[in-house]
């Protein structure tokens, strides 16, 4: 009897999982140093200032890379531990990178490539930074990218064609940046999360939400619209699954949202942007501190749109008050800054001014009696009118009679000034005195400053009156008498005979 037997072979399909390598976050110094290691491990030579770890900086967390002001040679790379990419076509690197940038060096830039089948080999297809093509091609030193701009934590993919590849059960993927120019300038380029997959597309597939801007100072943002959810998101500001624009700082960050069904892992990247907000300077013209009645205009600059409080229009005098003003600025991006400017607004000083004097003695001669002005309070302001002279009142009537208004102005220790004004009148002397040889009275002394002597040849009523015509006291006299006239204001005055309308003027001192 014959045993028989039967072997069966049965197809069974390999489920490759797509995902190779990583990602690889830093968050420790798995970095080996020296001038050869084992493929199965991080590398980066020390023959060079060697990229090394970094454990804070990175996105977020740690990172590995490198900072220095020359490095004008090649050699100063990483290393990837070996992948087996058999049956695949291509590989996908992927990572964050942020690195310097100067205008005056546009040969700083970045060279991948693998060694594969016991050579490098540069077969790069693709170079995408945050989903836009930046392939450099150097021709001879292989391709990669250049700096051409600041970046800080921006998404970068690069994909090797391996399709000329025998062996690719082993593959090792370098990266290495490349500064030219020896100067003072410090050159940097850091790299974090890390990851080697299939560019291949799998069934697998994840979807990223549209890219979103924040406003400076916003609060923390929970991240989600990336499908299907459940995934990691990763990158600058992020932390247990919300967006800090703070702590992310200005400027556009590149998000990571990476998901997986067990099998396939799938990533995709969206940006968010963190807007400054307005930079407000306020313009206060005339000054920040004025007089009452002066008009004060505030004009904020920056941003698009000024919202001032109480009233006020940006860049409009108005009639201020002691008070702090609030200005909000809007920018076109919607973000918004507030500031302030306090004003103190100082009273205008009290100031009075009673003249010594309702009128006095004026003469058409070349020489004009003089006044000595006072009454004005506080002390030390100046007197001004058309007929004053510095401190002086001038008797001039050339022009005739006429009441002349003087002005005291007084300016207190804010600059703050106020005016107070009262009126004399400038009689003609010459006039009266001249005629007075006609009457049938007369009246001495004159000018008298406390006792006024009345002669007359018949008894009369008799007015003391004022330049207007005001009656101040009213005598009957028989033939002499004498009046007191020391509780009269200085100035010019007249004595009316009643019986016959005859006046005389007489000067109180």
């Amino acid at each position: 009897m014959k045993n028989i037997f039967v072997v069966l072979a049965f197809s069974i399909p390999l489920l490759c999982n797509a995902q190779l390598l990583g990602p690889e976050s830093f968050n420790s110094d798995i970095l080996v140093h020296g001038t050869t290691a084992p493929t199965t491990v991080w590398f980066a030579p020390s023959s060079n200032p060697a990229i090394s770890f970094v454990a804070t900086g990175g996105c977020p967390d740690g990172r590995i890379g490198y900072s220095g002001s020359w490095n004008n040679y090649w050699g100063n790379f990483v290393r990837l531990p070996q992948v087996n990419a058999n049956g695949m076509d291509s590989l996908k690197l992927s990572f964050d990178i942020s690195h310097s940038y100067f205008a005056s060096q546009p040969n700083d830039w970045i060279r991948f490539y693998i060694w594969a089948d016991g050579a490098y080999k540069k077969v790069v297809s693709t170079v995408t930074i945050n989903g836009v093509d930046v392939l450099y091609d150097s021709g001879i030193n292989g391709k990669g990218f250049k700096f051409t701009e600041l970046r800080s934590c921006a998404a970068a993919e690069v994909v090797f064609d391996l399709s000329t590849i025998i062996d690719k059960s082993s593959i090792l993927i370098y990266l290495e940046p490349s500064c030219g120019y020896n100067n003072s300038n410090t050159y940097y380029v850091y790299f974090d999360n890390i990851e080697v997959s299939s560019a291949a597309n799998t069934p697998f597939a994840v979807n990223c939400r549209p890219d979103t801007a924040f406003c400076a100072g916003h609060p923390t943002w929970a991240l989600s619209g990336c499908t299907p959810a459940g995934g990691t998101y990763s990158g600058n500001g992020v932390s247990s699954g919300s967006f800090d624009p703070t702590v992310a700082g200005i400027g556009t960050h590149s998000i990571k949202y990476v998901a997986t069904d067990g099998i396939d892992t799938d990533s995709c990247y969206f940006n968010i942007e963190v807007n400054a907000n307005p930079t407000i300077s306020i313009s206060v013209s005339p000054n920040d501190t004025v007089c009452e009645g002066v008009q004060l205009t505030l004009t904020a600059s920056g941003g698009v749109s000024h919202l001032w409080s109480n009233g006020v229009t940006n860049g409009i005098p108005f009639a201020p008050s002691t008070q702090g003003y609030i200005v909000q600025v809007l920018d076109a991006n919607g973000c918004q800054s507030d500031s302030s400017v306090s004003i103190l607004v100082n009273a205008l000083p009290t100031v009075t001014l009673s003249l010594p004097f309702d009128s006095v003695c004026g003469f058409t001669m070349p020489v004009f009696p003089i006044y000595p002005l006072s009454g004005g309070i506080p002390s030390g302001g100046a007197y001004n009118g058309s007929d004053v002279q510095g401190t002086d009142l001038v008797g001039d009537i050339v022009a005739g009679e006429h009441f002349s208004v003087v002005q005291y102005i007084f300016t207190d220790n804010h600059g703050c000034s106020n005016t107070a004004a009262d009126s004399v009148y400038l009689y003609n002397c010459e006039t009266g005195l001249s005629d007075a040889f006609k009457l049938c009275f007369f009246v001495y002394p004159n000018p008298a400053a406390t006792i006024l002597t009345i002669v007359t040849k018949v008894p009369t009523t008799f007015e003391l009156t004022t330049p207007k015509g005001d009656i101040v006291e009213t005598y009957q006299i028989e033939k002499e008498t004498t009046i007191d006239i020391s509780t009269l204001r200085a100035g010019v005055y007249f004595i009316v005979n009643k019986n016959n309308g005859e006046s005389f003027p007489f000067v109180k001192q």
